[in-house]
């Protein structure tokens, strides 16, 4: 077998004019001087900003036309949410960390609940599905990055005021967010409640074409009813838009300027 030729392992030395320990050192005062305007760059073109989104998004203020115990309530609940991406408002290349929900009891009724809450599952994924073009089989409404954000007891908080819409009292932190990119579709939202030994009536919107649909059964069912109706509900979502143009541009040039060889 033909060995590797010996000057494949040769060590060349340093010529007599290559430049000394105080020129090796000056990359590293370049980058010590770059680093401020680096992050700063990087914290204006894609901050990440905290906001919340309620869906119906015109039901922030306002009371829902509609209501139903089908979320939670005395029995095994499952409950497919689909939510148009068109309703997050993000913009375009924009993308968010999906990190909590809520509901709030309809303004009609006079309930409160205090206390642990037996528990539920709720799965969030990406869906071609439109809100309004359901399947009654509940798996196909996913997409294939379905993922478990939460699998847990929770607890409600909610007392009987004179606000009108309620707050939105019962929140539930995801243990494990999910990433959401509209681009890749809408968003769908399973639910899985087990008896609490109340049947809570949640504030909605039963409005065909308002952005959100559902499939709603018993919990151990692959089946379930379609329906237009969509919970009032309110996502916590970290927010990352699109670096601006400008600020990668600024941010090529910062860069060529300081790391340019010295002659």
């Amino acid at each position: 077998m033909n060995q590797p030729a010996q000057d494949a392992f040769r060590v060349v030395p340093c010529s007599s004019n290559t430049a000394g320990p105080a020129a090796t050192r000056e990359p590293a005062r370049r980058w010590k001087r770059f680093l401020p305007v680096f992050l700063f760059l990087i914290s204006t073109g894609a901050a990440l900003a905290q906001g919340i989104f309620v869906v119906p998004n015109g039901l922030a203020n306002v009371e829902g036309n509609s209501s139903s115990a089908t979320l939670l309530g005395t029995s095994f609940i499952r409950v497919v949410q689909v939510f148009s991406a068109a309703e997050f408002g993000l913009s375009p290349g924009s993308s968010g960390l999906v990190a909590s929900v809520a509901f709030r009891l309809d303004g009609a009724t006079a309930q409160s609940f205090s206390g642990f809450w037996s528990g539920a599952g709720i799965f969030l994924s990406t869906t071609p599905r439109s809100p309004d073009s359901l399947s009654p089989v509940f798996n196909d409404n996913h997409g294939a990055d379905v993922l478990n954000v939460f699998n847990d007891t929770f607890v409600i908080r909610a007392t009987n005021t004179s606000a009108f819409p309620r707050t939105f009292e019962i929140v539930i932190p995801f243990t494990t967010p999910f990433w959401y990119d509209p681009s890749r579709g809408n968003l769908a939202m399973d639910v899985i409640t087990f008896s609490g030994g109340n049947s809570l009536i949640l504030d909605g919107q039963d409005t065909f074409g308002d952005g959100v649909g559902r499939v709603f059964g018993p919990g151990g069912g692959f089946n379930g009813s379609v329906d237009s109706f969509g919970f009032a509900t309110r996502f916590g979502m970290n927010v990352v838009p699109e670096p601006s143009t400008w600020v990668l541009l600024v941010l090529g040039g910062t860069l060529a300027l300081f790391f340019r060889p010295k002659r």
